[in-house]
Order: structure tokens, then sequence, then C-alpha cells
């Protein structure tokens, strides 16, 4: 960045003004020092991306879903920026990364995505399990069952029919 001035001086003994003055300011394109980090995420908890730049002059911050820029989530915070999801749902899994911009450049992060966990459980005391999933199934069984009757004789008795005509 080019700033232009006029040099003015003034002591006991006059005054004196120079032409034009050209000095060279120390600009800065931005740069990304902490980008947004993946994590595993359960649906309905909270979590945070976080993004840190460094430029000069200072730059902007904004997010990107997705890679769309359709759906960019501005944030217009210099340095230092956080994006805060509460209550995760399933639309919140996605791709974010975090944009500087300044008036000497652009700097990109690389994508961090919020990862789908299952719930673990913990028991409590009682022993009963503090964040569990329960399902009851109902299942119907048919079987068939053959069984074999073994009899032992201990006595015979005949009848004899008798003839009749």
């Amino acid at each position: 960045m080019i700033s232009v001035g006029r040099l003015c001086a003034n002591n006991s003994i006059g005054k004196s003004q120079s032409g034009v003055a050209v000095s060279n300011i120390n600009a800065q394109k931005p740069e990304i020092v902490e980008a947004p980090k993946n994590q595993i995420v359960l649906i309905g908890s909270d979590v945070t991306l976080s993004c840190t730049a460094r430029g000069l002059p200072w730059p902007t911050i904004r997010w990107i879903k997705d890679n769309a820029s359709a759906r960019v989530i501005q944030d217009n915070r210099t340095i230092r920026s956080r994006r805060f999801i509460n209550g995760v749902k399933m639309e919140d899994y996605a791709k974010y990364q975090c944009a500087a911009n300044n008036s000497v450049g652009r700097s990109k992060s690389g994508m961090a995505a919020p990862e789908k966990s299952t719930p673990t459980p913990t028991h409590h005391k009682n022993g009963k399990p503090e964040n569990s999933a329960s399902q009851t199934n109902i299942i119907a069984v048919s079987y068939t069952m053959v069984a074999a009757v073994m009899c032992v004789v201990t006595r015979f008795v005949w009848n004899r029919r008798k003839k009749s005509c």
C-alpha cells in the first residue's frame, strides 16, 4: 500500500514544506493462523468452530458452508472469529471454511466438518444408563415339536370274541 502526503517542518529558524512524499506501508495479505478443525459431535449438542487470521490492514473473516457462495454465513469480525452451532441438526453436518479478506488480498482455510457420533452409555450411581437408546422388538416364532413316546408293557390281556351265528 502506498501513502501519499506532504512533509512540513517548523522550528525557531523557520518553516519548510516539501513537495509530495511517498512512503510504503508494510501491507500484508491475510493469513489464516488457526483454521477450523474437524470435531465429533452428537445431534442436539453444541459445537464451536474457530478461525484466526492476521494481516495488515486487519482482515475481515467470513464463513462458507459446503463451498457454496449462496450459503455464506457472514460474520464481519476481524482477526478472530468463532462459528457457534447450537443444537446440531442433520443439516449442520457439512463442510465449513473460513475466508479472510483485506484490501491486499484474500486467504481461505481448509475444510472442517463436524462428524456424527453415537452416544456412549455412561452409568450413574443407581446403575442405570444416563444416555441410552432402547428399542423393543416383538418377534413371532413358529415351531413344530415331535415327541416320541416309549411305553413298557407289563401285562397282556386277551379278550376273545364269541362266535355268533
